[in-house]
């Protein structure tokens, strides 16, 4: 069968039958809101003044669309039914119905309904009358028009009048007529019947929801499963775009074929389906389903569901094998899309929509802007298309966005064109394209508040259209992952995690750096690692000479307080009434002090006040009061306006400041009393700027908009932190549309983050933990109680923090065996609930158009630190260095880090610093502190991986002046230069840092002999040479233990038990045998038996190591 043409396209709606019945709750309060609209616009140009409505409309053919007329939607938005050859007249106080004698039976009823004495229009209904050709009728409602309000002009449809005027004897076609035989003048009421039905109330909101959801299941299941994809994975032969059409048009009109069981007639299509492919496209609302078949290019797919008479649409385009100006181009359409739809909203002017997309296509694609529609959509409801509110720049500009309006937002590029280098390299038959379109269209309704809600779900991230057929097995994709397995199996391979018998060690393979095999080893490592950062820091080098290196356009994120002066009062008139001339008045509201001068009050501004205090009295008390002036120390604790003003004024010299006042008061109490009141401002004053500092860069979030359509994703019983209000804070985590809701058990205080604020997700399961975690962390803080945060998480703790240790058990306890199996399945159980709760939140958000990742740590990477004040665990993730288990949390985002700078790692030391030098060079650099020297490797490996450049010294740096030196030299232009201005060299970029040390051991060593070679001399510049002799032979002793104490742990660590038992007796007696002299000798200074003067036993110099 063949679709209707281009302006019919609709199948015909439901027809009257005998046994149908008229909702008269509906009827009268449909009817109110006519009559409403019509009297309050009565006066304005969509009604011109009418004094009575006319709503005609002559008998109809079956096969005739009425899908874009406006008559047969108000027979519907009245009765829930069309009605042909059938004449309604509204005037002030009646409502006449002219029709035939079965159609009159379904309206009798409707003068017994309870609502119809609330509406004040009495209903007259008139039966048809052939012998007279309705003459009669016609001139009891004529009168009736000409009693109402001036009783000369009637309203009616025009338009439809024009385009369906009926045969000449048809009733309609004949009142028309009597219209102008009465002497009535006829206006057209369009854009006034417009604005009624466009605002949908809830009931009517309720069947659009339901159309957008069989319009979902269409598409998806209909034509993606059963169709689309069956074609291109062979299970069904090549079909006709036609045949495809069809199949969607009956899957419309019998949804039991998708497993959909709804009452005949309930849905049915609004438009026959549109189904476009092969390199002809037309985007417009008329188009119509081409001619050819189903080709592996660009497929737009177009579908209209029609649920109660109330229509919802919705538009694909699938890109198969796609080059990347097809995907370039649907991404611009995609982006384009979510910018539109974020200014639908109430209050906002129709036209906004087609002004930000030519901006916005104008600044971030300009060669699209050509390609683009004049109009992005229509409003839609009883009927498919209302052209009165169009989104394009032709929209009244007197017409708003209002809550329950529902538009069709229709976003989409044509006849981009394709050059023969743009499918060079294509696989399908888009190669033989020259041009292709792409639309997103969805069906919206303007909420309350905020962006416009999508009613149609369907995906339309890329993700979710571009199908890779011609693609080879084992993408590039599976090849990366592949290959990154493979590199991860190797590092293991290598050692960067191994078990050895002080533990677990990160990197090497023993604490000894003798052992050869593993010197070469790292040896081999470091080599390769100093190439990849030589080609790393040349890299950097080369981006900074021409001019994109960090720091040359680094923001200023600092907050500079305005220089702008205090006014507490405009003149003294405004004085409060309590101030007095020869007293000490605090003004809490105004945050003044009022300070007597010469007997007269003067107010201070409190922020001006440094500090006061209060002297010891004699006879009298007194208070000093400092104030902020040029000159002396501001402090942290300064107001910033404050110390802007000191800051603007500190060079001036024609401004004399008052640095302090004393009084001196015989009162001591009252002195006192307004002391304590000053202190209390000052405080109040301080609070309330913290509070304004804290809250300065939040950001208005979005309103959360919950799901309502299916199940929502929940994980229950969560502890979340920070907590609420100091105390531990337990509730439920659920996933909505466009973010993610913590509601408390108990006292029902929520927490919502938005998807769009999220700038990394983090699933920590309990491997090595007592906790299950699920970390987010924020582009902008939001308020978490009265503190202002950007990372919150939400845990289960798997088992307790502190366990007692005064128990004994034994290893074979059937108890303990079970306890441990249950904590095993409990771990397990924890982490796939979590698992799966993440990746239903991720595909809960990318279904409404966002997207985000969940990073697990790095668990075999993991090393302990010091960012804060404790020592900590870090793990490395994906794009991140994170700790999630302590708090405060610690998460730097890597690629933010623009240089890594390792110091203290000299032979001598046991730990050292790493500072991660950010790419913004005004944010102070973030240090990590004593890190075990074993993970050294580990951690430049790891930052060598990821492109982070890296230099090793062996002292701290006062990072403050250092800092301040690198962006002095970026702004001179010398930072990247290997010389000086003065033609001097010096080091390039950031191996400045480097001018002090080394990553390499021998150079540690030379560096080790030269600070040795310095104590010497500052010891012989003492001139105590017999003590340095002692205090070398001392460290050559020293020396010489530890390096025993080396040889004999290298034995040991060989040795089997029996080896290590037989030495330890050996020292027994050795010691036994030595305590045993020692007993027989004789005290200091005594005789031996044998008369001289006793030898003291040699005690051995050192003992074997048990």
């Amino acid at each position: 069968r063949r679709p209707p043409t281009a302006a019919s396209r609709a199948p015909p709606r439901t027809t009257m039958a005998a046994e149908l019945v008229i909702d008269g709750s509906k009827f009268w309060n449909h009817l109110k809101a006519l009559k409403t609209e019509w009297k309050r616009n009565r006066g304005k140009a969509a009604w011109d003044g009418a004094d009575a409505l006319s709503i005609s409309w002559p008998a109809a053919d079956d096969e005739f669309d009425t899908s874009f007329f406006k008559t047969p939607a108000m027979h519907i938005y009245l009765t829930g039914f069309e009605f042909n050859s059938t004449i309604m007249v509204l005037t002030e106080t009646e409502l006449h119905v002219l029709a035939g004698k079965n159609k009159i039976k379904l309206f009798e009823p409707l003068k017994e309904a309870a609502d119809a004495a609330e509406v004040g229009v009495q209903l007259v209904l008139h039966t048809t009358n052939k012998e007279d050709a309705n003459a009669a009728n016609f001139a009891l409602i004529s009168a009736a028009i000409k009693k109402s309000l001036s009783g000369n002009r009637v309203a009616i449809l025009a338009k439809d009048i024009e385009q369906q005027p009926g045969k000449e004897t048809n009733i309609a076609a004949l009142w028309n007529a009597n219209l102008d035989k009465a002497g009535l003048k006829t206006v057209d009421m369009l854009a006034g019947v417009s604005a009624l039905l466009v605002v949908k109330k809830d009931d009517e909101l309720d069947s659009m929801k339901k159309a957008a959801v069989m319009t979902n299941k269409v598409l998806k299941h209909g034509f993606m499963k059963q169709e689309m994809e069956a074609v291109f994975n062979g299970d069904k032969e090549e079909m006709s775009l036609m045949a495809i059409a069809n199949n969607l048009n009956d899957c419309m009109d019998d949804p039991s074929k998708l497993g959909i069981k709804l009452p005949e007639g309930t849905v049915e299509p609004c438009f026959f389906p549109i189904v476009q492919s092969g390199g002809n496209y037309n985007i417009k609302p008329s188009a119509q389903t081409g001619e050819g078949k189903l080709t592996e290019d660009v497929v737009i797919c177009c579908v209209g569901a029609r649920y109660k008479h109330y229509c919802a649409n919705i538009a694909r385009t699938y890109c198969i094998d796609p080059v990347a100006k097809v995907e370039q181009t649907y991404q611009a359409a995609f982006k384009l899309f979510d910018h539109v739809l974020g200014a639908m909203q109430p209050g906002e002017p129709l036209t906004v929509v087609s002004d930000r997309a030519k901006k916005w296509i104008a600044k971030k694609h300009p060669s699209l802007a050509k390609h683009l529609p004049k109009s992005l959509g229509f409003s839609l409801g009883l009927d498919f298309k209302d052209s009165a509110y169009p989104l394009s720049a032709k929209a009244n500009p007197n017409h708003k966005f209002t809550a329950g309006m529902v538009f069709n937002l229709a976003v989409g590029f044509s006849d981009v064109p394709l050059e023969p280098k743009d499918v060079s390299k294509a696989k399908g038959s888009i190669k033989e394209m020259d041009k292709f379109s792409v639309l997103i269209a969805d069906t919206v309704v303007i909420s309350k508040s905020g962006a416009a809600e999508v009613l149609t779900k369907a995906g339309k991230e890329w993700g979710d259209v571009s199908y890779f057929i011609k693609e080879d097995d084992g993408g590039d994709s599976d090849e990366d992952s592949d290959a990154m397995d493979e590199d991860e199996k190797e590092d293991q391979e290598e050692g960067v995690s191994v078990r050895t018998s002080a533990g677990r060690a990160t990197v090497l393979k023993s604490r000894l750096r003798e052992r050869s095999s593993v010197a070469d080893e790292q040896q081999e490592r470091r080599v390769k690692r100093a190439q990849e950062q030589q080609k790393l820091h040349e890299k950097k080098v080369k981006n900074g000479l021409a001019g994109k290196g960090t720091g040359l356009n680094a923001e200023d994120n600092s907050i500079v307080a305005s220089a702008k002066d205090f006014s507490a009062f405009k003149g003294s008139e405004k004085y409060p009434p309590e101030v007095k001339m020869s007293s000490i008045f605090v003004d809490m509201e105004h945050e003044a002090v009022f300070l007597p001068i010469n007997g007269q009050p003067v107010p201070f501004h409190i922020s001006t006040v440094k500090n006061v205090s209060m002297p010891d009295p004699d006879r009298a008390a007194y208070l000093r009061i400092n104030f902020f002036t040029p000159g002396q120390a501001i402090g942290k604790d300064a107001p910033k306006q404050m110390a802007a003003l000191v800051e603007k004024h500190k060079q001036a010299q024609d401004f004399a400041f008052v640095k302090e006042f004393t009084y001196r008061s015989l009162d001591s109490a009252s002195l006192t009393h307004q002391f304590r009141l000053i202190q209390e401002l000052r405080k109040r004053s301080r609070q309330r700027e913290n509070q304004a500092a804290e809250e300065a860069d939040l950001v208005v979030q979005a309103k959360l908009v919950k799901m309502k359509d299916q199940r929502i994703p929940r994980l229950a019983d969560l502890t979340m932190r920070p907590p609420l209000a100091g105390r531990k804070t337990i509730g439920n985590l659920d996933s909505h549309t466009n973010g993610l809701r913590f509601s408390t058990t108990k006292t029902n205080d929520i927490v919502d983050i938005m998807y769009a604020n999220i700038q990394h997700a983090f699933f920590q399961p309990c491997q090595g933990e007592i906790m299950v975690i699920i970390h987010f962390h924020l582009k902008d803080p939001i308020m978490v109680g009265k503190k202002k945060t950007k990372d919150i998480q939400f845990l289960t703790e798997v088992m307790e923090a502190s366990q007692a240790l005064d128990t004994r058990s034994s290893m074979y306890d059937p108890d303990e065996l079970e306890s441990e199996q249950r904590e095993r399945e409990m771990r397990k159980a924890l982490n796939n609930k979590f698992r799966e709760f993440t990746n239903k939140v991720k595909t809960v958000a990318s279904r409404h158009g966002f997207s985000f990742e969940f990073d697990i740590p790095y668990r075999e990477l993991a090393f302990n630190g010091t960012p804060n004040r404790e020592m900590v665990t870090l793990q490395p993730s994906v794009r991140c260095l994170v700790n999630l288990t302590d708090m405060p949390f610690f998460v730097m985002d890597m690629s933010e880090v623009e240089h890594c700078h390792f110091e203290r790692c000299t032979m001598a030391s046991k730990n050292f610093d790493v500072v991660f030098v950010l790419k913004n060079l005004d944010i102070k650099p973030r240090m990590v502190a004593a890190i075990d020297m074993k993970d050294l490797d580990a951690i430049q490996d790891w930052l060598t991986d990821i492109g982070i450049t890296c230099t090793v010294g062996t002292v701290n740096f006062n990072w403050n002046q250092m800092m301040g030196l690198v962006k002095e030299q970026m702004e001179e232009g010398v930072f990247w230069k290997d010389e000086e201005p003065d033609g001097s060299s010096k080091p390039e970029g950031w191996y400045m840092l480097d001018a002090g040390g080394s990553d390499s051991e021998e150079e540690d060593d030379e560096e080790s002999d030269e600070y040795g070679e310095d104590d010497a001399n500052e010891d012989e510049s003492d001139g105590e040479s017999s003590e340095d002799s002692e205090d070398e032979s001392d460290f050559e002793e020293e020396d010489d233990e530890s390096e025993y104490d080396e040889e004999e742990e290298e034995e040991a660590d060989g040795q089997s038990w029996e080896e290590l038992e037989k030495e330890a007796q050996a020292s027994d007696r050795a010691r036994q045998h030595w305590e045993e002299q020692e007993d027989d000798r004789p005290a200091k200074g005594g005789k031996s038996k044998g008369g001289g003067r006793g030898n003291a036993s040699s005690r051995p110099s050192k003992k074997p190591r048990r």
